[in-house]
């Protein structure tokens, strides 16, 4: 292999990593706040606590497989607690970022999935579940890029010309099976028009 095929190999992991941490570190900035009150809240005994007995994870302390479990055997048992769903499956998702379970995207997936078809406009549980998608297709499933597609489109529509979902949109092109960086440049280039520093985009 010659020097210019190993700079551009050696470009794509990097462009691979820095888009990854910046696409989490995006998500965990956007929820880590709401989270935390959430946590605060459910560790006072109030809301789902109080109607399941088990808060929702802390994404900073890990958990054993058979606490995780439980947690998803009580929103299983409480299908209609579409709240609990949402919180349940917004810790699971920044605890799985947090410690490296990609294992858990498809329950994450299937709790967030139960919110949106009965509150097709929850926007909160269509992004969580659009992004859970995406980090399945980067974890060995891009079938879930296209999913994730579908709902950054459908959240655009409501929100036409938001920066994150522009940037978010190309980055599940960018990284789809094949990969489509004629799209994913057309993305960034929306989102850059709106804001020139935006650093996903850059």
């Amino acid at each position: 292999m010659n020097t210019q095929k190993l700079i551009y190999l050696a470009a794509g992991i990097l462009l691979g990593f820095a888009a990854g941490f910046f696409f989490t570190n995006s998500v965990n900035r956007k929820e880590h706040e709401a989270l935390r009150a959430e946590v605060a809240r459910l560790r006072a005994g109030e809301g789902a606590a109080q109607r399941s007995g088990t808060p929702g994870p802390n994404p900073t302390e890990q958990l054993s497989d058979e606490e995780i479990r439980q947690k998803i055997a009580a929103a299983d048992a409480n299908p209609a607690d579409l709240r609990y769903q949402h919180d349940l499956a917004r810790g699971l998702f920044l605890y799985a970022t947090n410690f490296d379970r990609p294992d858990l995207l498809p329950e994450i997936a299937r709790l967030l999935k139960r919110v949106t078809d009965a509150e097709p406009s929850n926007e909160g549980s269509t992004l969580l579940l659009a992004n859970t998608y995406f980090l399945m297709g980067q974890s060995g499933d891009p079938a879930r890029f296209a999913d994730a597609r579908t709902l950054y489109a459908k959240l655009l529509k409501a929100k036409p010309g938001d920066v994150y979902l522009h940037t978010a949109l190309g980055l599940a092109y960018f990284y789809d099976r094949p990969s489509d960086p004629r799209r994913a440049i057309g993305e960034f280039r929306r989102s850059l028009e709106r804001d020139p520093r935006h650093e996903m985009s850059l």
